[in-house]
């Protein structure tokens, strides 16, 4: 049954009742003594009642957090073109306003949110001019947002009994905005030649009272990544000119979307900007919510008709389970798709569905029946069980109720899994947005399942799973390495986690890794994958660094330790002029300054030495600084010098029966900077012999240490290693070479990675 208050323009369910009770009202005042004052006499007041619009989007109520907020509610009512009275300080309850007036004669006027719009004190009673009244202009400066209301209703001797209602609608339209393909970042939007003026009241047709137009701007210092509500606001405008610029960030580079908005922005009104595409272009167009008018009533349901599932005529999913009130629904963990009937004497559309991982579509009723069709997702693994709301919305009611709604309980997935791997629960994605590798996590699988890895088609199998030893349900999926992989220039790598029933196949689960592939050039030395290069610019960022296909000495088909002596100046400045000092990972380019040679931003006043650092904190990720360990097996004190030939030389300590290196010294005195010459520069190549022939080999440069702000002292290296005692330094003075020093935080060191060991490598 419904309670329903309305005016001659609805039709609804229960009318032919409500007239009946309404001719008995007016029977019995009409068999009354005292006949009724139709021309508003004395002491006789009529009800207003009011309530805000919605803002529709997929015809669900949509509006975001302020949007309905209402400071002040204020009316006007015009007699005769004239202004009788205002009505200040209306009080209400949620979104409705209930008043009363002293006339059933004129027009009235509702205005919420209009205080600091328009000057209430230049309305005069008796005076003001119900013409100038409609054609009231509001203007914003900037992109200043006016959230207000207007309404407005012909009183036409209204009965007392039946109360006038007016539905406010909203003076601006909202501008959303919504991605149809994952990994975008919008970072800017601009809106060009926007209206700054409009009129209070809508017009016979949507008009603007001028043509003085500006700009809106709007940036994100954190980019919007997902749909999102309420980026702009407009006025209601007749306006062919509005451009949209969109300035996004997609799949490593930089996109410029633009589109026209229609030529006549509507109130209470939602445009969505949707962003779509392929991989490599994308789209940009606008949709458009259009708030439907419907009628004036204000309806209120009788909730003891209460919304339950009709278990006999669903079709619900395997292990589905209704609550004992028939009000809650419980889904497990599979993807599903299942008819869905509802018990309830009203037809019912839905309203708002909390979680995306559900979708509900209106079937044709049957024998009265409330039916829809239900699409329920995949619960991704890693995600807690979730509870969640399905609101419905009676059809022919403004209103949302609480009342009218189902509680669905989705069930976690039984999977679980420990580690970096995390799944996006829409998209079953992980990103990791960087290069990475090792074990990447632990899965525990239900009881007859098992798992396994896909990739498209070309693309390397730079992922692997392996079954934990002993544990028939317990599964390890490894990122891989390969060195010097031609292909490593960052380019986005996708590989699939699917896990399905072990005898069938069936009830399949897809999971998408995602990395980048990024490379740096290796050589292999007494067990130890060491980078052919110094770190360069900033050091954890792959981008500043060398990659595998941009290999300088390998395009020139020599060693590093060739290259260097044969390159021009330039590249072999560009390779050599590095060095680090603290923990930021920022490299200290060499300059030339008072005719010396210094590291650009240097401090005397270091706090942090880098050896005592975790080994991975200023490198890449997958690479990290090497443990003094590691220098050990290939570095031997005081007698190996970087500025001859000359070996053997008995290293710090031997590695499995590799006890004696060999060096091979270059030179460069030809290097010149902004008008300073250098002294003779030393680098130098360590090498192993497997009978008598140069077999492993490793060669290292770099500027030598500054400890002061006079400059570097050439040639004497430190170099960057990951220990809380001492490293390695060159200390180039008579009969002195490589030896043992820890350094301190004043120091520069050169910083050599190497790769970080992988179980798996393809």
């Amino acid at each position: 049954m419904l309670n329903i208050f309305m005016n001659d323009t609805m039709k609804v369910t229960h009318i032919k009742l409500l007239n009946l009770l309404i001719l008995i009202g007016w029977l019995t005042s009409g068999c009354s003594d005292k006949p009724e004052d139709e021309g508003g006499g004395k002491g006789q007041l009529w009800s207003v009642k009011t309530q805000l619009a919605s803002y529709i989007v997929n015809g669900e109520e949509s509006a975001l957090p302020g949007e309905n907020s209402v400071n002040d509610m204020k009316a006007c009512l015009f007699e005769d073109g004239i202004l009788k009275q205002v009505y200040s300080h209306i009080q209400g309850s949620g979104n409705q306003y209930n008043f009363t007036v002293e006339s059933n004669q004129g027009n009235l006027y509702l205005l919420a949110n209009t205080s600091e719009l328009i000057d209430w004190n230049n309305l005069k009673v008796g005076e003001t001019n119900e013409k100038d009244w409609q054609n009231q202009i509001v203007e914003t400066k900037g992109d200043q947002h006016s959230n207000y209301f207007s309404g407005h209703v012909q009183l036409g001797g209204k009965n007392a009994n039946q109360p006038v209602e007016v539905l406010l609608q909203r003076g601006c339209a909202r501008v959303d905005v919504k991605f149809n393909k994952p990994g975008i970042q919008l970072h800017h939007v601009q809106l060009k030649n926007v209206a700054r003026r409009a009129y209070l009241f809508p017009q016979e047709s949507i008009s603007s009272p001028d043509e003085e137009v500006q700009d809106l701007e709007y940036t994100w210092e954190e980019a919007l990544t997902s749909d999102t509500r309420g980026i702009a606001y407009l006025h209601e405008q007749a306006n062919e000119g509005i451009h949209v610029i969109l300035k996004i960030y997609f799949h490593g580079g930089t996109q410029i979307l633009e589109t026209q908005l229609p030529g006549t922005i509507k109130r209470n009104t939602v445009y969505t900007l949707i962003i779509d595409g392929d991989d490599t272009n994308l789209t940009l167009s606008v949709n458009i919510d259009e708030w439907e008018e419907g009628s004036d009533i204000i309806m209120n349901p009788d909730f003891e008709d209460k919304i339950t599932i009709d278990e006999s005529n669903s079709n619900l999913p395997g292990g589905a389970f209704v609550s004992e009130k028939g009000d809650e629904l419980t889904l497990p963990h599979p993807q599903s798709e299942f008819i869905l009937a509802l018990n309830c004497n009203d037809q019912l559309e839905v309203s708002q569905i909390s979680d995306a991982s559900i979708e509900i579509t209106s079937l044709e009723s049957t024998e009265g029946k409330n039916r829809f069709l239900v699409k329920k997702r995949l619960m991704a693994i890693g995600h807690k069980q979730a509870q969640n709301t399905i609101s419905f919305r009676r059809k022919g009611l403004n209103q949302i109720y609480e009342e009218d709604k189902l509680t669905v309980i989705l069930e976690a997935n039984p999977t679980t899994v420990e580690g970096i791997l995390t799944f996006n629960k829409d998209n079953y994605t992980c990103d990791f947005a960087d290069y990475k590798d090792g074990e990447f996590g632990t899965f525990h699988l239900p009881e007859g399942y098992t798992m396994e890895v896909e990739f498209e088609e070309g693309e390397d199998a730079w992922m692997c799973v392996r079954q934990s030893e002993g544990e028939s349900n317990t599964y390890r999926v490894l990122g891989g390495w390969r060195p010097n992989d031609p292909k490593a220039d960052g380019r986005i790598q996708k590989g699939k986690i699917v896990i399905h029933d072990n005898n069938t196949g069936n009830n399949r689960e897809e999971y998408i890794v995602i990395r980048r592939n990024y490379g740096l050039p290796v050589v292999q030395m007494n067990g130890i994958w060491w980078c052919k290069y110094n770190a360069m610019g900033q050091s954890n960022n792959f981008e500043d660094q060398i990659l595998v296909p941009e290999d300088p000495a390998e395009k020139a088909q020599m060693s590093v330790y060739e290259y260097l002596n044969t390159c021009s100046v330039s590249e072999y400045l560009r390779l050599w002029g590095w060095s680090y000092q603290d923990a930021s990972g920022k490299g200290l380019k060499i300059i030339a300054q008072n005719n010396a040679i210094k590291l650009d931003g240097y401090t005397s006043n270091g706090s942090v030495n880098i050896n005592h650092l975790s080994p991975t904190a200023l490198s890449p990720s997958g690479y990290e600084l090497p443990d003094k360990a590691y220098y050990d097996r290939i570095f031997a004190s005081w007698w190996m010098r970087i500025d001859r030939n000359g070996g053997p030389y008995n290293v710090q300590s031997p590695w499995e029966g590799n006890r004696q290196v060999f060096v091979t010294s270059g030179q460069r005195t030809d290097l010149i900077l902004d008008g300073v010459i250098f002294p003779t520069t030393y680098h130098f190549e360590v090498y192993d012999k497997m009978n008598n022939t140069k077999a492993e080999s490793v060669t290292f440069y770099g500027p030598g240490d500054q400890w002061g702000n006079g400059g570097i002292n050439h040639n004497k290296i430190l170099f960057g290693c990951h220990s809380l005692t001492s490293g390695w330094f060159n200390a180039f003075t008579a009969n002195e070479g490589l030896r043992q020093s820890g350094g301190g935080a004043n120091d520069t060191r050169i910083l050599r990675f190497i790769k970080t060991p992988v179980e798996y490598i393809y």
